[in-house]
C-alpha cells in the first residue's frame, strides 16, 4: 500500500503539470496584479478593501513569488502543492474513520477529481482553504478517540480553523458545521475551541469584512448582472455543484449529449455517495450543512456557486470510498475494488478532458494579447483588464463606456468586450449610430477582439 500510495502522489504532481503555463484568466490575473503592486500592509489596507477575500492567501502568494517569480507555473504551483498536502490529510482521514483501504481510495477520488484537478492549477485561495480544512477535519477526527484530554491535535484543530477562515470567507460555513455536529455529539471540548478560533479570527477580520460588504454594495448597482455572476440562491446553482463535483469544469454542444453524460454519471458517483452517507452521518453532515448554511446565506448576498465549496471535496471523496465498497443489489456481484476502480478511472477521464483538450482550458488571454500591436489603444471594462495587462503592460486602456460619448471620432477602433454583458454596457448601438461597423474580429479561446470603422 505504501508503494501504491507513493506512485499515486507522484502521479497527480505529474498530472498536474500539464497544461501548468496555459494563459492566466482574469482573478488569477488580479492575484498577480496584486502581489506585485502591493506591499504585504497595503494587501491589507489598499487592495483588500475592494477585493471580497481575506488577506492571507495573498501574503502566502507574495512571499513566494518574490522567491519563485511571477510566472503562469510559479503562480500555480502552490495550489498544486496545497492540492497534493490536502490529498495526504484525505488518505489519513479515510484510514482513521475505516481503514486503509478506504484511505487509498478517498485519496485517488480527491486527486483525479477534475474539479480537484482543475482549481489546483489556478493561482487562486480555493486549494489553500481545502487543505487547511481538510487538517481541520483530520485534527477532529483525531480528537473522537481521546475526548477526554488536551493533546496537540486541539492546536491543530485550533490554527487550522484560524487559517481557512483568514483565507476564505466561506470556509465559516464548514466550521459552524462542525461546530453544530460536535455539538449533536456532545463533543463540547472540541466544539467549543471550533467556536473560539472561529470567533477570534471573526473578530480579527470583521473591520475588514466590513468595508468589504460596503464597497460591495456600492459597487453592485453599477455592475448590472453581477449578482447572476456571484451565485443567486436558485436550483440551478443548487444542481451545478453535485454536477461539477462529479464531471468538473467540462461543458460542451451539443448541450443534451453533455447533460445525458454528465447526468449518468452524476447518477454512478451519487449512488456511492449516497451510500456512504448512510454509513458515516457525521460526514454526511459536513457534506450537507455548509450547503444549507451556503443556501440560506445567498438570499442575503449571493454566492451559492459550485467552487466555493471545493472544500467539500475530500468529505464527498472519503464518503464515496465508503459507499462504493458496499453498493447493495446489483453491484453486490462485482469486487468492491474492480468499482472503486471504475469509479477513479471515471473521474481521471473527465480530468484528462480537461487537460489534453484545449477548448477546455482558461480564456486564452495569452494568444490574444500577442495579436495586438505595440502599445494598441483599447477599449475594454477597465476593471476586467488585469490579464490583458499581465501579457501586455504597453498597452493603452480606455473605457469602452466612454465609445456613449465619444467628442472626437477616431476612424478606426478597437474593442475588447469581455464582461461588457456582466456590466450591462451597450456600445454597439451608439457606435453604428456615429456610423461605425465592424469591420473584422479575431478570436483566441472564450475571447474575442472587434476592429470597429468608420464608414
Amino acid at each position: 500500500m505504501n508503494l501504491a500510495l507513493a506512485l499515486l502522489f507522484a502521479g497527480a504532481f505529474l498530472l498536474r503539470l500539464v497544461g501548468l503555463h496555459q494563459s492566466l484568466w482574469l482573478d488569477e490575473a488580479t492575484t498577480a496584479r496584486a502581489i506585485r503592486q502591493f506591499g504585504y500592509a497595503g494587501l491589507v489596507s489598499r487592495f483588500s478593501p475592494f477585493d471580497f477575500h481575506p488577506p492571507l492567501y495573498y501574503w502566502l502568494i507574495k512571499g513566494w513569488s518574490s522567491v519563485f517569480g511571477l510566472s503562469e507555473a510559479a503562480l500555480r504551483l502552490p495550489s498544486v502543492i496545497a492540492a497534493l498536502l490536502a490529498g495526504y490529510g484525505v488518505y489519513l482521514i479515510g484510514k482513521a474513520v475505516k481503514n486503509q483501504a478506504v484511505g487509498f481510495w478517498a485519496t485517488v477520488f480527491f486527486l483525479v477529481n477534475p474539479l480537484i484537478v482543475y482549481y489546483s492549477q489556478e493561482a487562486r485561495m480555493y486549494m489553500l482553504v481545502t487543505l487547511f480544512l481538510v487538517w481541520l477535519t483530520y485534527a477532529v477526527v483525531r480528537l473522537e478517540s481521546q475526548p477526554q484530554r488536551w493533546s496537540r491535535w486541539h492546536l491543530v484543530a485550533g490554527l487550522t480553523a484560524c487559517l481557512s477562515l483568514l483565507t476564505f470567507y466561506g470556509a465559516g460555513f464548514y466550521l459552524a458545521s462542525l461546530f453544530v455536529l460536535l455539538i449533536l455529539k456532545k463533543r463540547y471540548r472540541t466544539a467549543a475551541l471550533i467556536a473560539s478560533a472561529t470567533l477570534i479570527t471573526g473578530m480579527a477580520l470583521f473591520p475588514l469584512l466590513r468595508l468589504q460588504l460596503a464597497n460591495a454594495r456600492a459597487t453592485v448597482p453599477l455592475v448590472k448582472n453581477w449578482s447572476a455572476v456571484l451565485g443567486k440562491a436558485t436550483l440551478k446553482n443548487l444542481v451545478l455543484i453535485p454536477i461539477k463535483f462529479s464531471s468538473g469544469r467540462i461543458s460542451f454542444s451539443p448541450k443534451p449529449v453533455y447533460y445525458l453524460l454528465a447526468g449518468i454519471w452524476l447518477l454512478i458517483v451519487g449512488a456511492g455517495v449516497a451510500n456512504g452517507v448512510r454509513r458515516h452521518r457525521f460526514f454526511a453532515g459536513l457534506l450537507f450543512a455548509p450547503i444549507i448554511f451556503g443556501w440560506c446565506a445567498s438570499f442575503i448576498t449571493p454566492l451559492l456557486q459550485y467552487f466555493r465549496f471545493l472544500y467539500l471535496l475530500p468529505v464527498t471523496s472519503v464518503l464515496l470510498a465508503i459507499g462504493a465498497g458496499t453498493l447493495p443489489r446489483f453491484f453486490r456481484r462485482i469486487p468492491s475494488s474492480a468499482i472503486r476502480l471504475l469509479i477513479g478511472l471515471g473521474l481521471g477521464l473527465w480530468s484528462l478532458a480537461y487537460l489534453v483538450l484545449p477548448q477546455f482550458h482558461r480564456d486564452d488571454w495569452k494568444n490574444l494579447a500577442a495579436q495586438l500591436p505595440r502599445q494598441a489603444k483599447i477599449y475594454m471594462i477597465v476593471p476586467s483588464a488585469d490579464a490583458l495587462l499581465y501579457y501586455r503592460p504597453d498597452i493603452r486602456l480606455a473605457d469602452v463606456q466612454s465609445l456613449n460619448r465619444l467628442t472626437k471620432t477616431d476612424r478606426r477602433l478597437t474593442v475588447i468586450p469581455y464582461t461588457t454583458e456582466i456590466y450591462g454596457v451597450d456600445y454597439r448601438t451608439p457606435l453604428r449610430a456615429q456610423g461605425y461597423r465592424i469591420v473584422h474580429v479575431t478570436n483566441a479561446r472564450g475571447l474575442s477582439i472587434e476592429y470597429w470603422e468608420k464608414i
